[in-house]
């Protein structure tokens, strides 16, 4: 195991003594820099470049469509379904703790948009725009249209 998974993997235990995520193969991970690891309902995406973190998220189907992590909190609150306030951050240790708090509704928002693209045979859903199909207090799991 490569030191960078090494440290996913300390920082990020919970995805995986918890939630079932596992590291996944991939073809070109820039040196060792960029881990990704998988449940059966999402997938993350972990770039370091030099001291800087990041943090994706993305979906099964489209493997290669990510979306940022701090897009996805600035939707969210946006949408009223985080409340909380909280500073963008490159820091491993700072990411780890913000999808630990919000991992339940990130993957309900996945979940979602999944069935949603499926549903619409194929047509995307630009997540800014699905975000803006929340009503303020639902969630994405018992959002009606």
């Amino acid at each position: 195991m490569t030191p960078f998974k090494e440290e996913v993997r300390s920082c990020f235990s919970y995805l995986f003594e918890k939630l079932g995520f596992k590291f996944v193969d991939i073809k070109d991970d820039f040196g060792g820099n960029i881990v990704i690891a998988q449940s059966d309902k999402l997938r993350i995406r972990f770039i370091r470049d030099r001291v800087d973190f990041f943090l994706d998220v993305g979906n099964l189907r489209e493997t290669e469509r990510w979306t940022g992590f701090y897009k996805i909190l600035d939707q969210l609150k946006l949408s009223d379904l985080v409340t909380d306030e909280y500073t963008y951050s490159n820091r491993i240790k700072t990411l780890s703790k913000l999808l630990s708090h919000y991992f339940s509704v990130i993957q309900d928002w996945f979940l979602e948009e999944q069935g949603n693209v499926m549903a619409t045979k194929g047509d995307k859903l630009d997540n800014v725009q699905y975000f803006s199909h929340f009503q303020k207090g639902s969630t994405p799991a018992t959002h009606e249209k």
